[in-house]
């Protein structure tokens, strides 16, 4: 190749390069003027969105600068903008399961919160984006183990510390046989469960359940005295009581058969359903 086709070509890649950088600047500028509207959720998404763009400019990643721009600004429209397809990005194998379980996961926590926690919500979408782009341009930097630590690390520590949709537990280490007082050996870990729920301040169900051992009467009021008993020890912990509501099924919900002993213990539980 030619000194001369070398530099026409130099001087193409640099008026692309501009042109980018210029599109990115533009977004980033509109959107930097632009109001937030909607509601609070779209707002904190706007300007997610926009220390987003900001970010990945700096990088010089003009591209990936103009797209988080762009989403910024239809989320200050008022628009529902939703967490970035998998099939926007070129993933490694090695990367696409753990992408797509991080993405189902993120969805599952806005869709929770965006009402009561809309600033979490927001920055829990924003931080998959970015962990997004991190999972297809890990390839692109040599192999070096950067990736994940500025995006997936926060979102995965926001998401653990959710509550899952049921908490499942087993009445025969939480009761003694035919009771409904909680054994002290088993209050750290309902303790634990406390600090969930009020970290998440979001309302649950607590369900008591039996196997079928007993009159049918006999086992609806036996749930609901221990539900009642786990709802109690969680308010004294500092759940708000409000936010939980008690229930019994007795033995007509059981999660396996009650005709051996291991499916019997398996139905007597109790389950946080939020």
């Amino acid at each position: 190749m030619s000194r001369t086709t070398k530099t026409a070509l130099s001087l193409v890649a640099a008026a692309v390069l501009a042109g980018c950088a210029g599109g990115a600047q533009r977004a980033i500028g509109e959107l930097e003027r632009t109001p937030a509207g909607g509601g609070a959720f779209t707002q904190s998404l706007a300007q997610e969105y926009l220390a987003l763009a900001e970010k990945e400019y700096d990088l010089l990643d003009y591209q990936d600068a103009r797209h988080f721009a762009q989403k910024g600004l239809s989320a200050a429209s008022g628009e529902a903008v939703g967490a970035d397809p998998l099939s926007m990005r070129t993933l490694q194998s090695q990367f696409a399961d753990e992408a797509a379980s991080l993405r189902a996961d993120t969805v599952d926590y806005v869709g929770r919160f965006e009402s009561s926690e809309p600033d979490q919500a927001a920055r829990a979408q924003a931080l998959f984006d970015c962990a997004l782009e991190e999972y297809e341009e890990y390839w692109q930097v040599d192999a070096q183990p950067y990736r994940l630590s500025a995006c997936v690390d926060e979102l995965q520590a926001m998401l653990d510390e959710a509550v899952p949709p049921t908490i499942s537990l087993d009445a025969d280490v939480l009761f003694e046989f035919d009771r409904s007082a909680i054994q002290p050996e088993f209050e750290g870990v309902l303790a634990e469960v406390a600090e969930l729920l009020v970290a998440s301040d979001e309302e649950v169900t607590i369900e008591g359940h039996t196997d079928s051992i007993g009159t049918e009467e006999y086992n609806m009021g036996l749930g609901q005295r221990r539900a009642d008993s786990v709802r109690d020890f969680l308010a004294a912990q500092g759940v708000p009581v409000e936010n939980m509501t008690t229930v019994s099924y007795g033995e007509t919900r059981p999660v396996a058969p009650n005709d051996t002993p291991e499916g019997r213990a398996l139905n007597r539980r109790v389950e946080i359903k939020r």
